[in-house]
């Protein structure tokens, strides 16, 4: 078959998008519609060609998408949006639109090419991928450089509203040496059990972290040096209190801790992090199983 001799509207029969060719001005009468545009707006393509419906005021379209065209379609160029719909549906819905203005002769009247698509398993999709990238997949807290970012961005948001924040720095004890004797299976379960004591003990708009190995860190908003050291004094002590056990092991976990305060003359976001993790270090020198706070 050459393709030449196959009518143009078979081929949009075929094709998976809502393809649309509309009327301009205060309505978008539906003048061609193919059957994926009755499935993507719920109706029969038998209303859709009724020479009557509007698809301004498709009643399975959100408001969003439908402001979007009728901007789209009271220019005279090309338009493109992505509208994310919500209001009025069970769950989240993501349409890709295009309009396209088309006529057949110089002077004769205007329709547009409208093309619907619906991307809503696609931003599932790259949700899904970014919820991964920022995890660290072990602990389901965020990884080091997700965490750095956020630091970044409280730092910033306290500069310009004169906000408080502390940082907290954890360290297992010995963690390499509970890795070497029981193995990393072990170790596994080690990392796991304080990042289930960091989940139940921060705050809901406390932000927690993976920062190493065996290292983790909360940003603690709204906090002072005072308030941060309480907090992370209840994290040790919960860890330190849990014993870890099987027919053939039994384990203590402890953690050393430092905590730093920002302060205005900070002059990067990471210094408030050398300074939580320099008293971390410190606690470690001391002893161990304690909580230090960053001078």
């Amino acid at each position: 078959m050459q393709l030449e001799n196959l009518p143009l509207h078979e081929i949009i029969e075929h094709i998976h998008e809502a393809v649309l060719i509309v009327t301009g001005g205060a309505q978008a009468r539906v003048v061609f519609a193919n059957p994926a545009s009755a499935a993507l707006l719920g109706c029969t393509l038998a209303e859709l060609l009724s020479q009557q419906y509007d698809l301004l005021q498709a009643p399975s379209l959100g408001a969003e998408t439908r402001d979007a065209l009728r901007a789209a379609l009271s220019g005279e160029a090309a338009a493109q949006a992505v509208i994310q719909e919500r209001a009025g549906q069970a769950s989240e819905t993501w349409l890709e639109v295009q309009a396209q203005p088309v006529k057949e002769r110089e002077g004769a009247e205007v329709y547009w090419a409208v093309i619907l698509r619906d991307i809503t398993e696609l931003k599932l999709q790259e949700s899904q991928i970014a919820l991964v990238a920022q995890d660290d997949p072990l602990t389901g807290l965020l990884n080091r450089r997700t965490f750095l970012e956020r630091v970044e961005h409280e730092w910033q948001r306290a500069r310009r509203h004169a906000r408080l924040y502390s940082l907290v720095a954890v360290d297992i004890d010995f963690f390499k040496l509970i890795n070497d004797t029981y193995g990393r299976q072990v170790g596994d379960m080690v990392l796991r059990l304080v990042s289930n004591h960091l989940h139940s003990l921060v705050r809901s708009q406390d932000i927690a972290g993976r920062t190493g190995g065996e290292e983790f860190a909360i940003l603690m908003p709204e906090t002072d040096l005072e308030g941060a050291y309480l907090a992370a004094e209840r994290l040790r002590e919960a860890v330190a209190d849990y014993v870890m056990s099987t027919d053939n092991w039994s384990i203590s976990v402890t953690l050393s801790l430092g905590v730093a305060q920002v302060y205005a003359s900070d002059a990067t976001a990471g210094v408030i992090v050398q300074r939580a993790e320099m008293a971390m270090k410190q606690a470690k020198k001391d002893g161990r199983n304690r909580t230090v706070k960053a001078t």
